[in-house]
């Protein structure tokens, strides 16, 4: 058996997790910031109070870690979310009080 086959394994693995590491590259590199928006407001109207729709809500840009910040508010109650640019939801949390 030639030396050259034992190093095949390995390669694969290393050709495998490149792979993997670009897809997740490209994937970051394609959401858009109203894409990253729709997510959180979806599931602002699915978990939110009655009457919660898409429409309340709002994004701005954050400050590093936190890529966008999208705020969904009605009334005297807001729905934060803080996302990354993977569009991950890094904080939640509810904010009582008059919204300006």
């Amino acid at each position: 058996m030639s030396r050259s086959l034992w190093y095949a394994p390995a390669l694969a693995l290393l050709a495998l997790v490149a792979l993997v590491a670009y897809r997740a590259g490209t994937q970051a590199a394609e959401l858009t910031e109203t894409e990253a928006i729709a997510t959180a407001a979806t599931l602002y109207a699915e978990t939110g109070p009655e009457g919660a729709a898409r429409s309340d809500c709002t994004g701005r840009p954050g400050e590093a870690p936190v890529w966008i910040v999208v705020t969904c508010a009605r009334e005297d109650l807001a729905h934060v979310y803080e996302m990354d640019r993977l569009g991950r939801i890094l904080h939640a949390r509810v904010r009582r009080g008059p919204q300006t």
